[in-house]
């Protein structure tokens, strides 16, 4: 089996080199879990409280929302810091392929939902 280039490289890395890429900010200049898991946290609950009640939506579309958007922002965050470039165009690639996932469920639930109210309606 041949490997590409890039996989070469990462597959020979030495372990100096996996330690070169661990974190050596000291622990006080670090942000705390509880400050960016708290915020996390409060703006999700504000932002499912809002949303709600002003779009008339069910309580799980904010959450799904804010948990979708929080894996889009690590993987930027992950992108930049790897790349040091500006990652809006991968970012919002990830964004069209979603929300073609979304469509794509969206349109299969309602065809089937569909075809479950023909099946009660039409007398057998």
């Amino acid at each position: 089996m041949r490997h590409s280039v890039a996989e070469s490289q990462l597959w020979n890395r030495t372990h100096s080199e996996v330690e070169d890429d661990q974190d050596h900010d000291p622990a006080e200049q670090r942000i705390p879990t509880a400050w960016w898991v708290g915020g996390l946290l409060v703006s999700g609950a504000f932002c499912t409280a809002l949303l709600t009640p002003m779009l008339d939506l069910p309580v799980i579309d904010p959450l799904a929302a804010v948990g979708l958007a929080l894996l889009v922002a690590v993987l930027a965050v992950r992108a930049l810091g790897q790349t040091d470039l500006n990652p809006v165009s991968g970012v919002g690639k990830l964004s069209q392929v979603r929300h073609t996932m979304f469509c794509f469920l969206i349109r299969t639930s309602i065809y089937w939902y569909q075809i479950y109210q023909m099946a009660v309606l039409v007398p057998t």
